[in-house]
């Protein structure tokens, strides 16, 4: 049997095309956060400081946990971090 391709660890969870999309971008903007985090190589403590929340926030992100966070505060993070987010249409990818 030929493996199963997918653009989404999240398209075969049997949610509709949207939950996917939101999963991924959730997953997406997750990583952009943990990469600005330790690429300023910032302690959980730190990072809790600069983003306003706490240090088991921080801990919460690190491992991944996207059903803890909303799209909204990942975007929230990003911007604190210096980061300006732009929209793309899928059809331009």
């Amino acid at each position: 049997m030929a493996p199963i391709k997918a653009s989404s660890p999240f398209s075969h969870s049997g949610t509709s095309q949207i939950d996917v999309d939101i999963l991924t971008a959730k997953a997406d903007l997750m990583i952009a956060v943990r990469d600005a985090i330790n690429g300023n190589q910032w302690t959980q403590k730190y990072a809790a400081e600069k983003l306003g929340v706490t240090q088991p926030r921080i801990s919460d992100l690190k491992n991944g946990m996207l059903e803890k966070f909303s799209l909204g505060m990942l975007v929230e993070f990003l911007i604190k971090l210096g980061f300006q987010l732009n929209a793309v249409s899928k059809d331009r990818q």
